[in-house]
């Protein structure tokens, strides 16, 4: 998986709290990590306490292949955050992964080609602070 520089790419400082480090671990291996549930064994994005299916706390973590298909966006015309100013209009989703999680992430796709169940592929893209997060493409874009 490819990462940017930061200068190509909006700088966003995030905060890396104990329960999500593990998800921006990877991210900065290069890797996309869902949480598993021990107990029932679905899979969801790290921002979940516990398991939509049976309510269980008991996750691990899970690598992904990076890729997904677009599932549902909006256009962002006018950034609520100074970081993207620059970058309007952006593309911020949700990529369905080919393993069955959602995910929240912005895509680098021109409006005009916007469609739904769009191929993406993900891309690491590392912020200022050194703190990686992903960003998708299309598969024809790479």
């Amino acid at each position: 998986m490819e990462q940017r520089a930061v200068s190509e790419q909006p700088d966003v400082m995030i905060e890396v709290t104990d329960r999500c480090k593990p998800y921006f671990d990877a991210l900065a291996d290069g890797r996309l990590t869902v949480q598993r549930c021990r107990d029932c064994g679905a899979m969801t994005s790290y921002e979940f306490i516990r398991c939509l299916t049976c309510q269980s706390e008991n996750f691990e973590q899970h690598d992904c292949a990076g890729t997904g298909t677009l599932a549902t966006w909006t256009v962002v015309d006018r950034p609520t955050h100074p970081a993207f100013t620059e970058f309007a209009p952006y593309v911020a989703a949700y990529v369905q992964l080919d393993e069955g999680p959602w995910i929240t992430a912005r895509v680098e796709i021109a409006r005009e080609a916007l469609r739904a169940d769009l191929p993406v592929t993900l891309h690491v893209v590392q912020s200022s602070n050194g703190t990686s997060y992903p960003v998708f493409r299309t598969l024809s874009s790479r």
